[in-house]
Formats: structure tokens, C-alpha cells, sequence
């Protein structure tokens, strides 16, 4: 015999479902705050002078809130970068680039890590490899 469902047992379910969604969307907020290092932050811009080890950045003006927190320009010495390359110790004045780091440190106005340089025709040049090799496949 099929037991008939009333309307506050719907509206109970209809309750518990909804504290259910938010407590799951609680918790991914959460996980999100504790650990930032799961996305990566970039910014592009423009070198204005570089040398064997350290080069000096003007941020792109599309990143305000970056700029807003650390200035117009950011200066990175060699052993900042995480990943091993050559860029830094042939960046012509004028090259755009991007930069990928992890985190802001408002108090001393800086960036906290950073984990690579790229210029922007490299990137460009990577693109189309991979897209070319897509179209292969």
C-alpha cells in the first residue's frame, strides 16, 4: 500500500535539502580561503629595464587591483622566480610579458612568490604548437 506524502513532510525535505546545498557551498568556501594555492594569479605588462639578474615591470593598467595594492612597477630579482629561466637575463626593454604568482603581501607592498616569467610571444608560439598538434589528432 502506498503511503501518501503530505505537504509538511515536502516541505521538511524541501529544508533539509536546502541547509544541505548551503553547508556544501560553506565548506568549498572555506577549502577556497585555506588553501589560495590552487589557482594561480598572473599579470602582464611591459619591461622597462632588465639586466643579468633582476628586471623591472610596469604592470599592464587592465590589472587594477594589482596595482592598487603594489604600485604601477614591480622589480624581481632572479632568485624570487621559482622556475629556472633564462628570460630574466636577456629581457630586452619594451617585451611584454606575464608573470605568474601566488599571493600579494599588502603589508610590504610586494608580491609573495612568484612562479615564472613568460614573454608573451613565447606563450603565443606555445599556443599554436598545441593547437597545430591538436589539429593533427
Amino acid at each position: 500500500m502506498k503511503r501518501k506524502i503530505t505537504f509538511m513532510e515536502r516541505v521538511k525535505f524541501y529544508i533539509k535539502l536546502t541547509i544541505f546545498v548551503l553547508l556544501v557551498l560553506i565548506v568549498i568556501m572555506i577549502v577556497d580561503k585555506l588553501f589560495p594555492g590552487a589557482r594561480q594569479s598572473y599579470f602582464e605588462g611591459v619591461v622597462v629595464s632588465g639586466s643579468a639578474g633582476e628586471i623591472l615591470i610596469k604592470i599592464d593598467p587592465s590589472h587594477e587591483k594589482l596595482i592598487q595594492s603594489i604600485g604601477e612597477t614591480v622589480y624581481i630579482k632572479k632568485e624570487e622566480v621559482l622556475k629556472e629561466c633564462d628570460f630574466l637575463s636577456v629581457a630586452p626593454a619594451g617585451e611584454e610579458i606575464r608573470v605568474l604568482y601566488d599571493g600579494i603581501d599588502k603589508k610590504n607592498k610586494r608580491i609573495k612568490r612568484i612562479f615564472a616569467i613568460y614573454s608573451c610571444s613565447e606563450l603565443s608560439k606555445l599556443l599554436e604548437e598545441t593547437t597545430e598538434e591538436e589539429r593533427s589528432d
